[in-house]
């Protein structure tokens, strides 16, 4: 007579996983069901920074227009990252990022935006393009789901200032004053004077 094959329940499965680690109390009464459960809970519950040591609440905005000014956001360009920086580094600077846009803005956006990034630098401006790394740190700060089907579309311009700092306007997609804010900073540009050496004209 043939032996008959075992058959084992998914209780019996994620208890034989979960056995790998040592963790004997867990195995003996966790079932299919409370695991899936965990599983929820956990992503509902993630801190927006994914920082397993920060579980500070952050508020999260209603659906309309925003203007939030940021200071003093270390200066880094998209060089840094072709020039083959180490990644400790590329690390350090997120880091730093996460820390100081916390300090200044604890709240997240989960509505469908546009976003408007003005950057000021008190030393040489940076090309507007080469603001998309800081932008992009920024971004995932402040926006936990900044996939495409949720930011339609991201814009930057970089200038001379007094200071250091960022303007980031987000609107809704139907939002007017996004035209406007475009059309402003195009007009700011057009009229600018700038010499050889990128320095602009006062």
């Amino acid at each position: 007579m043939a032996k008959q094959k075992d058959v084992y329940s998914i209780d019996d499965i994620i208890a034989g996983e979960l056995g790998i680690f040592n963790k004997p109390s867990i195995t003996e009464v966790i079932t299919a069901k409370e695991y899936q459960e965990s599983l929820k809970k956990r992503k509902k519950t993630l801190p927006i920074l994914h920082d397993v040591n920060d579980n500070t609440p952050q508020e999260e905005l209603k659906e309309g227009v925003y203007h939030i000014t940021l200071e003093g956001l270390p200066k880094w360009s998209t060089n840094n990252m072709y020039a083959g920086g180490a990644f400790y580094s590329r690390k350090k600077i997120k880091d730093k990022y996460k820390k100081m846009v916390k300090e200044q803005f604890n709240k997240v956006v989960r509505f469908k935006c546009i976003c408007v990034y003005e950057f000021f630098f008190k030393s040489r401006a940076l090309d507007s393009s080469n603001c998309s790394g800081m932008a992009k740190m920024i971004e995932d700060c402040i926006l936990p789901s900044d996939s495409y089907r949720m930011v339609g579309g991201v814009y930057f311009s970089s200038a001379k200032g007094d200071r250091d700092y960022v303007i980031i306007h987000i609107f809704p997609p139907e939002s007017e004053e996004l035209i406007d804010t475009i059309r402003r900073n195009a007009q700011t540009f057009s009229s600018m004077r700038i010499d050889s050496h990128n320095r602009v004209i006062q």
